[in-house]
């Protein structure tokens, strides 16, 4: 059986992105009379719950997903288990940058 991520997100900005990052998910407007610029996003079935919560901390999307929202409040081991992929991801992104840096600082001294 295919498992569909459905989510509410409660801000309007963000709609583009989703758009542009899940192309054949079924985005929807979901204002109402006590909410306000929020859609719905139903993502395919080859997505899955890691990669949308990746999608939704890389973005800084995780305070306007009702998603997320719930995940964090249920301590979701999938939530848990993308922050910290995510946290490895940066850490070496920052550590490649910084070998960059000694490397060309390196290259500089021996042409001088």
């Amino acid at each position: 059986m295919d498992h569909q991520i459905y989510d509410l997100i409660y801000a309007e900005e963000p709609k583009a992105k989703f758009a542009e990052a899940f192309t054949t998910a079924k985005i929807e407007d979901a204002s109402d009379f006590v909410h306000e610029e929020r859609f719905s996003i139903l993502l395919p079935p080859e997505v899955t719950t890691m990669e949308y919560y990746k999608f939704l901390i890389r973005n800084h999307f995780g305070n306007v997903s009702l998603n997320f929202g719930l995940a964090v409040t249920q301590r979701s081991p999938e939530l848990l288990e993308a922050w910290n992929q995510i946290k490895v991801e940066r850490a070496q992104a920052k550590l490649e940058e910084e070998v960059r840096i000694v490397d060309d600082l390196i290259i500089e001294r021996k042409v001088q």
